[in-house]
């Protein structure tokens, strides 16, 4: 795959713009000589998108997302964040930028429900509770110059809140029971409800279960109704392919991908069947010897198949040719496409 280092026109919907950023930073080459550990990073993203940035290394990845979240100063090209712009050289916090980097960023002897109180008494939740039953998507909307709630009905309507994400189970727990995910979740619905355009989600540093990761996507999928633009840094491949739309991926310092999730499994993912065999790599070594331009990758009784050929991947076709030769797999299973996958392949061309 080609690398994508052209810059697009700036558009008025484009909330973040990278046009050739090389990072301060900087990594020793394999000839011993100093280079950028971010050389020639481009992109942009628009508000209301979710985009996901993963790496061959995590210190590229966070040296790209403290940039973008403007705590880390660059060394050149340009990068605009939101409606005023980044200073290449003074780092300060943005008031349309929440930044999140750390699970410790609330009080540990309250609990949850009063938490979310606290960090969100500008907003008004009276009435404005619903439920939109094509997207499922909760609406929150602001208004600044609201009188205050009653504190009973305001508690309800959290309440209320939370349970619409699934997450009435931790409303009366104190935030320092809250395990780091957990804080992690709260911290990003907080950021959901704020008025900042922008959401930087550094959660480079932790592993999400699978529930959790329903849950960060309710939250992302909230936030992004509200026309946020959310940048989640992650070493979980997995995390990207279920809570975002777009993706970065950088490997070796450069900028290997930029686009849609959809696109990169589309054309990135050269794994198009996964077979289950207790003779995995007897079955591994045949087919290979069979199809030369196919290549078997094994984990345990697995068998990821890449196809390197020209050809179109046919299922049918494939379900012939193991029945003519004599191959019985326990299970075969067709890949739609894995980010996992897409990132692996990514890292192999060069």
């Amino acid at each position: 795959m080609s690398e994508r280092h052209e810059i697009p026109a700036q558009k008025a919907d484009e909330i973040i713009v990278l046009e050739h950023v090389c990072s301060q930073e900087q990594v020793t080459d394999e000839n011993g000589v100093l280079i950028p550990l971010l050389n020639d990073i481009t992109f942009s993203m628009k508000s209301g998108e979710i985009w996901g940035i993963g790496s061959s290394a995590i210190a590229e990845a966070d040296v790209l997302t403290r940039i973008i979240g403007n705590t880390c100063a660059y060394y050149s090209g340009r990068c605009k964040i939101g409606r005023i712009g980044s200073i290449q050289k003074k780092r300060r916090l943005l008031p349309h930028i929440f930044n999140i980097d750390t699970p410790e960023m609330m009080i540990d002897n309250i609990n949850l429900l009063e938490q979310l109180l606290l960090s969100t008494m500008n907003i008004n939740l009276a009435d404005k509770l619903t439920r939109d039953n094509e997207k499922q998507v909760i609406k929150v909307k602001h208004n600044k110059k609201r009188n205050m709630l009653d504190d009973i009905v305001r508690e309800e309507e959290m309440i209320s809140f939370l349970d619409s994400f699934g997450l009435s189970k931790y409303t009366l727990v104190k935030i320092g029971q809250l395990l780091p995910q957990e804080k992690l979740m709260a911290e990003l619905l907080i950021a959901a409800l704020s008025e900042s355009d922008i959401i930087v989600f550094n959660i480079l540093d932790y592993q999400f279960n699978q529930e959790q990761i329903e849950l960060l996507k309710n939250i992302c999928s909230f936030a992004k109704a509200e026309k946020k633009a959310i940048l989640i840094a992650t070493a979980q491949p997995k995390l990207i392919g279920m809570v975002c739309d777009h993706v970065v991926f950088i490997n070796k310092g450069k900028l290997k991908f930029s686009g849609s999730v959809d696109d990169l499994c589309r054309h990135a993912d050269k794994v198009t069947f996964v077979l289950k065999s207790s003779e995995a790599a007897e079955t591994a070594q045949k087919i290979e010897a069979l199809m030369p331009k196919w290549k078997c990758d094994i984990s345990s009784d697995n068998i990821y198949i890449f196809n390197y050929s020209s050809k179109e991947n046919d299922p049918a076709s494939f379900y012939r040719f193991l029945a003519d030769n004599g191959i019985y797999p326990d299970s075969i299973k067709l890949n739609r496409g894995r980010v996992e996958n897409s990132f692996i392949e990514l890292m192999r061309t060069e």
